[in-house]
């Protein structure tokens, strides 16, 4: 018994899309993000973090500004793959929902675009965080109370992380993050480049603040970087659903910042408590 045109032309089309291809975007993606990890605990375990350690490139390693800067967005993007990319996984999955087949030409192109600029948008924040804490150094040097307090910094940035998730700005992009179907339908490279800038803007503008706060105190702490990281998937995955997640977070932080006031005790040059929580 012959089966009729049709259903052989969609069960063929169902074949096509059951099989993942050695360059599915999907793959290429964990891929990368699985690598970026392994670099990540590597660098951690053999205590080899001070490439990506701001304060130490900009105090005590003693480079010019322009190669402390440069050592340091090597370290960025490597952040980036580990954390920020798996959020670009539901609108992957959406592109490819959208394409009539994962082995579609131009798809890994269209995928290493949508990287790119999902990546600038990364990289140009990190620029903006470096140079401001470059200048926050110079305040604190300036201003010997400050150097003397600086606790009240690490609870300047975890009291504003914790501030932000209650805003009706972080409801709006987060909601913003969890519903890229207008980026989804791209058609080519130009279109990829720009979906992926899209996202990036939506995801930096929804999570500048815990970026902030483990840029000023989490840098290196795998238990800072893995919380962030399920954090920031979990608002993409869960959806409306994420709310209750994000308010809890704000009061943690809360909660935190008081601790940096409460217990301002912690080993030299460490922010307060904040040194014991984010630096292991």
């Amino acid at each position: 018994m012959r089966l009729p045109a049709t259903l052989l032309i969609k069960r063929h089309d169902s074949e096509k899309h059951d099989q993942a291809p050695w360059w599915s975007p999907m793959l290429w993606l964990w891929l990368l993000v699985g690598a970026a990890w392994a670099v990540t605990v590597l660098a951690v375990v053999t205590r080899h973090t001070e490439w990506g350690d701001h304060h130490y490139l900009l105090q005590t390693s003693g480079l010019p500004f322009v190669s402390a800067l440069g050592l340091f967005l090597a370290s960025w993007q490597l952040m980036i793959l580990a954390m920020m990319v798996p959020c670009l996984a539901p609108l992957l999955h959406q592109m490819s929902d959208a394409r009539t087949s994962a082995r579609a030409p131009g798809s890994l192109a269209m995928f290493l675009m949508l990287l790119a600029g999902y990546d600038l948008v990364w990289t140009a924040s990190g620029c903006a965080a470096f140079f401001g804490d470059a200048l926050l150094h110079e305040v604190v040097e300036s201003w010997p109370w400050l150097g003397i307090h600086n606790a009240i910094i690490a609870t300047g940035l975890l009291a504003l992380a914790g501030a932000y998730q209650f805003t009706p700005q972080k409801t709006r992009l987060m909601m913003g993050c969890q519903a890229p179907s207008e980026r989804a339908d791209v058609t080519g490279l130009d279109a990829a480049y720009r979906a992926g800038a899209g996202a990036g803007r939506s995801h930096l503008g929804s999570c500048w603040a815990l970026m902030l706060a483990m840029f000023g105190v989490g840098m290196g702490s795998l238990v800072w970087m893995v919380s962030l990281t399920g954090l920031m998937l979990a608002e993409q995955v869960f959806g409306p659903r994420a709310s209750a997640l994000r308010w809890s977070v704000g009061v943690v932080f809360f909660v935190l910042a008081a601790l940096t006031v409460a217990l301002p005790t912690a080993p030299p040059g460490r922010f307060g408590l904040a040194g014991p929580l984010f630096f292991w």
